[in-house]
C-alpha cells in the first residue's frame, strides 16, 4: 500500500506481509532495537530476509533480488518498517518495548496525562530528538548506499490517540468533546509535520515521494457519526497535504463508513475486510487501487477449493484489486503461501 501503482499491475495481484515471528523462525533475523535504529544493520537483515523470500517464491516478482551497478539491493537500503507503528508515539515521548520476534510496542499504561496534553505546543521537528534521529538515518542511507528509499508508518489519528492517551480517548468523545477535538487535531498536525519532514529530506537527497496512507485500524471502535464529526475533517486535512492519498482499514467492514469517506476529494488507495460490501466499494471508488485483506488463518482451516471459491468471489466483486495476505506468522508455512499464490495466479 506504500508504492504508487502505474496501471500495469495484474488485475488480481497478491500482496504478502510477514510478521517478525515468521522471519525469525525461517531466517533467524532478530528485530531488536538495533534493527530499527541502525540502517546499516537493517540493510544486512533485510538482504537476508529478501534472499530467503526470493528462494522460496522465485515466481513472485516483488521478492526478486535486484542489485544496481554498485551491487546494492536498493529496496533493502530503506527506512521502511523502522519503528513499526511506534514512530509518532515515540515522537510524543512514549517509551516502547523491543523484541527479537515482534514489532516495537508502546508500553501499555505509559500515557501522557490530560494536563500534559493540554500543554503541548505545535510539533517542531528541529526540537524533537526522535525526529532528528530518524532524519539522520536517511542521511546515513544516502551516504553509504546513495539511496533514501522508504516509508515510515505514521499511522492514523485515532490509532495514535490510543497510544498517547490510552483508551480513555473513547470516553472523551462524550465526556469532554472539546479536549477530544484538541488532542486529535494536535496528533493530525504532528503526523503531517513528521511525514512532510521525512519526505522533504528524501526529496533533498534525490528520491521523490509525496503520498500518505492514513491507518484507521481502530475506526470500527467508533460510530460512523463520530468518525464524521471528529476524525474525517482531520483526515481530509491530511489528504490535502499530499499528492496521493490512501485509506487503510485493517480488515474491518468499511460498508457503514462509505457515505462519509466518499466525501474525500481524492482516494487513490482503499483496503477493506472481506465482510465489506465489495461491489458497493467498487462502484463508489472506481478509480482507487482497491485491496481486499485475506486472513492467513484461512490457509490452515479451509480446503484449497474453498479458498479458491472465496478468492473467486472477491475478484468478481471488487476486481481489479490487490489481495493482501498480511500478518503471516509461523503457523502459515511456505507451502501454504505457495498454494495461495498458485490460486491467485490461476484466477488472475
Amino acid at each position: 500500500m506504500w508504492e504508487p501503482s502505474d496501471g500495469n499491475e495484474p488485475e488480481l495481484r497478491p500482496v504478502l506481509g510477514f510478521t517478525p515471528q515468521w522471519y525469525h523462525k525461517y531466517t533467524g533475523v532478530s528485530m531488536v532495537e538495533q534493527w530499527h535504529r541502525d540502517p546499516l544493520y537493517r540493510y544486512d537483515s533485510l538482504l537476508k530476509m529478501k534472499t530467503f523470500l526470493s528462494q522460496q517464491f522465485p515466481e513472485y516478482e516483488q521478492f526478486m533480488l535486484k542489485f544496481n551497478e554498485k551491487n546494492i539491493e536498493e529496496s533493502c537500503a530503506t527506512i521502511s518498517a523502522a519503528y513499526g507503528i511506534t514512530a509518532v508515539p515515540m515522537a510524543y515521548g512514549i517509551p516502547v518495548n523491543y523484541g527479537k520476534d515482534h514489532w516495537p510496542e508502546a508500553k501499555p499504561g505509559d500515557y501522557l496525562s490530560k494536563d500534559e496534553i493540554q500543554k503541548l505546543k505545535p510539533f517542531s521537528p528541529e526540537e524533537n530528538s526522535f525526529m532528528q534521529e530518524l532524519l539522520s538515518q536517511i542521511e546515513i542511507l544516502h551516504r553509504n548506499f546513495g539511496v533514501v528509499h522508504g516509508y515510515i508508518n505514521f499511522q492514523g489519528i485515532l490509532n495514535i490517540a490510543t497510544k498517547v492517551y490510552g483508551t480513555d480517548i473513547f470516553y472523551e468523545f462524550y465526556d469532554d468533546p472539546e479536549f477530544a477535538a484538541f488532542i486529535l487535531k494536535h496528533i493530525a498536525e504532528t503526523i503531517c509535520t513528521m511525514a512532510k519532514a521525512v519526505q522533504a529530506k528524501q526529496r533533498e537527497l534525490g528520491w521523490d515521494s509525496n503520498q500518505f496512507v492514513v491507518s484507521n485500524c481502530t475506526l470500527n471502535m467508533i460510530s460512523p457519526e463520530l468518525y464524521d464529526e471528529f476524525i474525517f475533517p482531520l483526515d481530509t486535512m491530511i489528504s490535502e497535504q499530499f499528492n496521493l492519498f490512501g485509506f487503510h482499514t485493517c480488515n474491518w467492514d468499511v460498508t457503514a463508513y462509505i457515505p462519509c469517506i466518499q466525501k474525500f476529494k481524492k482516494m487513490e488507495y482503499l483496503d477493506l475486510g472481506m465482510t465489506s460490501d465489495m461491489k458497493r466499494v467498487r462502484d463508489c471508488f472506481p478509480t482507487a487501487r482497491r485491496a481486499v485483506i485475506y486472513t492467513p488463518g484461512k490457509m490452515q482451516t479451509l480446503a484449497l477449493e474453498q479458498i479458491k471459491q472465496e478468492i473467486t468471489e472477491i475478484y468478481g466483486s471488487c476486481g481489479p484489486c490487490d489481495l493482501i495476505l498480511s500478518g503471516i506468522d509461523p503457523k502459515t508455512t511456505p507451502d501454504n503461501i505457495k498454494a495461495f499464490l498458485g490460486i491467485v495466479k490461476e484466477l488472475g
